[in-house]
């Protein structure tokens, strides 16, 4: 029962993030201003990218110490991180 609240909460966090990037790449082509907080968004944008190595560390972790066989859980996470990075590594690329 702990390990699958910690799998939930690794998903959730992890849906979290993709959303956060998302908003993040695609900033600029919104025409809503949000220079108000713009040093917000700078402030919390580096903890939760090392938040996200670790959480995909872990994952990987997890999935190798059973064997690549765990739950559902698990495996969303580790979707929702690769499409984070995958996001992320594309926007650096193409300059967003």
């Amino acid at each position: 029962m702990e390990n699958s609240k910690k799998d939930f909460l690794n998903l959730i966090a992890s849906i979290l993030l993709l959303l956060y990037f998302s908003c993040l790449v695609f900033m600029p082509y919104i025409n809503v201003s949000f220079s108000r907080f713009e040093g917000i968004i700078r402030m919390i944008t580096l903890p939760l990218i090392i938040l996200l190595i670790v959480m995909l560390i872990y994952t990987i972790l997890k999935l190798y110490k059973l064997k690549w066989k765990f739950d559902i859980y698990g495996k969303l996470s580790l979707i929702f991180l690769l499409t984070t990075v995958i996001l992320l590594t594309i926007a650096t690329i193409n300059d967003i």
